[in-house]
């Protein structure tokens, strides 16, 4: 009996006031970047010049421009402008020199080029704009989503089905809407580099990254984990 006595005075008590304030300036902290977010993410490209244009200055006035490679014409040219002698790199990229494995070589050309559209259309002005409009849009509600949560955590409220369907709407907001921002922005790059001007002069690349997707997942396996977080709850008050 003295041994039970004592492992229960051992025993780690919750301590509800440390939670509250750690909710607390983790709240604070998601307010924070709500507000970067939104000044950064979605009022600075919208009012920049690919969008509405009435940015001014070094910050709010970006520049309309991409950057993409060479393609291999122009390396051929540059190479006959120099009378026919290129780096060990660039010759390799013309399919004409060779290199070993281990061997350093060096290129004083540049291989890329910076793309400006001066007068985009609606599918360039996606690329160049509207995609990272939609990245910030998608960040700023997945940060709005996450401050409802931990406000509710903060209250002592984490158990909710609201917020189970909060955790649950994220996840299709960050995973959708990320995915979506990433095509659109594949597809107004691959309009402005198919550019009659650019015919010949560039490698219409472009790339998609799937990392919306995953964190969307993960944001669905939390929301899972919450989902039983609110049955086991409900089960115990049940029992009272």
């Amino acid at each position: 009996m003295q041994t039970t006595a004592i492992d229960d005075d051992l025993r780690v008590q919750p301590n509800p006031a440390r939670a509250r304030v750690v909710a607390g300036l983790l709240e604070a902290t998601l307010w924070v970047l709500l507000a970067v977010v939104i000044v950064t993410q979605v009022v600075r490209p919208l009012v920049g010049p690919s969008m509405l244009g009435i940015g001014q200055g070094p910050y709010w006035g970006m520049d309309r421009e991409i950057r993409a490679d060479l393609s291999p014409d122009v390396w051929a040219r540059a190479a006959a402008d120099l009378g026919g002698t290129l780096p060990a790199a660039l010759a390799r990229g013309l399919g004409d020199g060779e290199y070993h494995r281990g061997e350093a070589v060096e290129s004083t050309l540049p291989n890329s080029v910076e793309i400006q559209a001066w007068d985009p259309d609606l599918r360039q002005t996606a690329g160049l704009g509207g995609s990272a409009l939609l990245t910030g849009v998608v960040v700023a509600v997945a940060l709005a989503l996450a401050l409802l949560v931990v406000r509710d955590l903060r209250r002592g409220r984490l158990f909710r089905a609201a917020n189970l369907r909060r955790v649950y709407a994220a996840a299709v907001v960050v995973g959708f809407g990320g995915m979506l921002a990433q095509v659109l922005g594949a597809w107004g790059r691959v309009g402005i580099l198919e550019s009659p001007r650019l015919a010949g002069y560039v490698e219409p690349s472009w790339s998609v990254s799937f990392v919306p997707l995953v964190v969307g997942l993960t944001l669905a396996g939390g929301a899972e984990v919450l989902r039983l977080g609110v049955r086991m709850q409900r089960d115990v008050e049940g029992l009272v």
